[in-house]
């Protein structure tokens, strides 16, 4: 369901500035934002009304303590620190194509965009794309490291492209290492 969700996201952020947008009024897009809040809320209530009718009904056994294993503190602290890799090196890509290399409107659409496939990658059931670029990460890494020490001060199309490769990779391999963790948690 996650890679699910990013995937809608991912579609929704590139359907609206390409086609949306441009083809609709701007009272349509106004109505149309409407009725779907107006939906979001009644499914919402209908959500909770339905939650509420259920109260009553008998709750699920659950297994005995003994019988569950606790994730250790230390490996819950390092999917925490990983997943937190992604999303500041989203924010410092966007923010460096945008002030150091060249200012362009929507060119914050690529960033995300990247690391919301990223982690459709990262979190979906087929996992050998994602393992063709968790292998891949260090050489891309140094290549990539490199190339950005070499040509510190030019603000070429390969500079741009070389930070949103890297964006992608690197999103990439720390969610797939995430991904695995909870997969051999689960089980186990």
């Amino acid at each position: 369901l996650y890679a699910a969700s990013n995937l809608g996201s991912f579609a929704g952020l590139v359907t609206y500035p390409l086609l949306l947008e441009p083809n609709l009024p701007l009272s349509s897009q106004s109505w149309a934002w409407s009725a779907g809040y107006a939906l979001l809320v009644m499914l919402v209530v209908l959500t909770a009304m339905a939650r509420w009718r259920g109260a009553g009904a008998p709750a699920r056994a659950e297994a005995p303590a003994e019988a569950r294993d606790d994730v250790p503190a230390r490996r819950t602290l390092l999917w925490l620190a990983l997943s937190a890799v992604p999303s500041g090196l989203m924010l410092s890509t966007t923010t460096h194509l945008t002030t150091d290399i060249f200012a362009m409107p929507l060119l914050w659409v690529i960033p995300l965009g990247l690391y919301l496939l990223s982690m459709v990658f990262a979190f979906s059931d087929r996992r050998v794309l994602t393992r063709a670029v968790t292998v891949l990460a260090p050489p891309v890494m140094l290549l990539g490291g490199g190339m950005a020490m070499v040509s510190r001060h030019s603000t070429t199309l390969s500079q741009a492209l070389v930070s949103v490769v890297l964006l992608f990779v690197v999103c990439t391999a720390p969610g797939a290492v995430v991904q695995d963790g909870f997969q051999n948690v689960d089980s186990s």
